[in-house]
């Protein structure tokens, strides 16, 4: 299983990596890792503000190959999996009213 990291700096590019429209939350994660839809990988993540980084296991569910044709940078989206969706409230409350903004983001 591939292991994958990714510390968010600040909101705004948090918000540029957060899927909303996948049940659950999703996230981008830059890498040049090769990746499929489907692959498990570990994560470790840190937020902005975060003390300590969210570890868990997921699955790959978008792929940005290295050259593809937009300006976005290569990575993979992978699920929220956490219990009771704590990890999408989490960084749902930290976009808060952003995450109406029209702004582009890595995937959509």
């Amino acid at each position: 299983m591939n292991r994958l990291t990714s510390e968010l700096e600040d909101t705004k590019e948090l918000f540029r990596c957060y899927m909303p429209f996948v049940k659950g939350g999703g996230l981008f994660i830059k890498t040049n890792l090769p990746a499929k839809i489907g692959d498990r990988v570990a994560i470790t993540l840190t937020l902005p503000d975060a003390l300590e980084p969210e570890m868990f296991e997921s699955e790959v569910i978008w792929v940005t190959p290295q050259g593809a044709q937009n300006v976005n940078p290569p990575g993979v989206g992978v699920l929220l999996n956490n219990t009771e969706n704590r990890l999408q409230v989490k960084i749902e409350k930290l976009l808060g009213t952003m995450l109406n903004l029209p702004e582009p983001t890595y995937t959509m």
